[in-house]
């Protein structure tokens, strides 16, 4: 078995991008998602976050559609589980329902769709999944289930592994304490899609993958390694493959040297100190490499005199970047949506 998790097709940066390179990010994920499926074979586990929403451009649907039946043609089959991104608040409504729909009934012994309706859902022989489920409650039922299921050697999740900051948080799940300890003590090994850092976990017996292609700034600056994989499951032996060298596709820079940057790299972040008088021409600098260079995503991490840390700066650029109106029409269904368009209008 293969495992792919956390690819965010569709993704539609808008801190640090231009609608061209926006759209050019879209076209890598796609073509990197086809490169990938083709080096797999046999049996293919998508393990979340297909989607960067629940709701993408249908146009989107239809690219991994074309992948994903090539390599069903070819005689492999397909295990699809559903990730918090994939998740809709309207049941059976996402893009991941809708691509999981019309590839079980074209091929209907060769695909299986794991989501919160399944519950603990066996993929391979003593090989179990559990989705991402609505509440924190209802996964740690599954949980419970898997523990007392003598059948299970390998549990697939999607979801953070000791994460306390997630403790009140539905949208983003997590496994930690006793509930671990318990997975742990009955033999169970567990290999964990969501985070989008990879590590090592108790010996071992916990594999958090991360995600294999950057998507983002973040996606870069956070992982420890130069390089991102994807897994093999070969007799419950993990066993990682390079999907992508992250030293070719990012930099961080500093804003006072933006010429001659390469042509290649993808992702760039571009930090260093500039005083209040100089703010206006570190703007004007970043402003240029986006529109000038063929990066997906340039972010702002410059720290300003008297603005306070990079971090601080950049979530500031972020929250500006953010477009409310989009956000609550993508939730609505297109009948709410017509309604709060002509309650605009007047």
């Amino acid at each position: 078995m293969f495992i792919l998790n956390d690819l965010h097709i569709g993704a539609n940066r808008k801190a640090g991008a231009t609608p061209t390179s926006a759209a050019a990010l879209k076209q890598y994920l796609q073509s990197e998602f086809s490169r990938l499926v083709s080096q797999c074979n046999g049996h293919l586990c998508i393990l979340g976050d297909l989607f960067d929403s629940f709701s993408v451009d249908v146009g989107e649907v239809v690219k991994v559609y074309e992948t994903l039946c090539d390599y069903i043609n070819e005689g492999n089959t397909l295990t699809m589980v559903c990730g918090n991104h994939d998740h809709s608040p309207r049941p059976g409504t996402s893009s991941f329902h809708l691509l999981a729909h019309i590839l079980k009934s074209r091929f209907p012994l060769d695909v299986n769709v794991v989501d919160y309706t399944n519950g603990l859902t066996e993929v391979e022989t003593g090989i179990w999944a559990i989705s991402h489920m609505p509440n924190q409650s209802l996964f740690d039922l599954e949980i419970e289930k898997a523990v007392a299921n003598n059948d299970i050697k390998m549990l697939l999740l999607h979801c953070n592994i000791e994460n306390a900051f997630t403790e009140h948080s539905d949208h983003s799940l997590n496994l930690a304490g006793d509930l671990l300890d318990k997975v742990l003590h009955a033999g169970i090994r567990v290999v964990c899609a969501h985070e989008h850092t990879g590590r090592i976990l108790h010996g071992g017996r916990v594999h958090v993958i991360g995600n294999q292609l950057p998507s983002s700034v973040s996606d870069c600056v956070n992982e420890m390694n130069d390089s991102k994989v994807y897994v093999e499951i070969i007799d419950f032996t993990v066993i990682e493959h390079l999907s992508c060298t992250l030293s070719t596709l990012y930099t961080k820079l500093d804003w006072t040297n933006l010429e001659d940057v390469d042509a290649n790299l993808k992702f760039i972040r571009v930090g260093g100190f500039a005083t209040a008088a100089e703010a206006p021409a570190a703007l004007a600098a970043i402003a240029k490499l986006r529109q000038n260079h063929s990066a997906f995503v340039v972010t702002n991490a410059v720290q300003v005199e008297g603005l306070g840390t990079e971090m601080e700066v950049a979530s500031l650029e972020s929250v500006k970047s953010f477009n409310v109106l989009e956000a609550l029409l993508e939730i609505l269904s297109p009948e709410e949506s017509k309604v709060v368009k002509e309650l605009l209008e007047c």
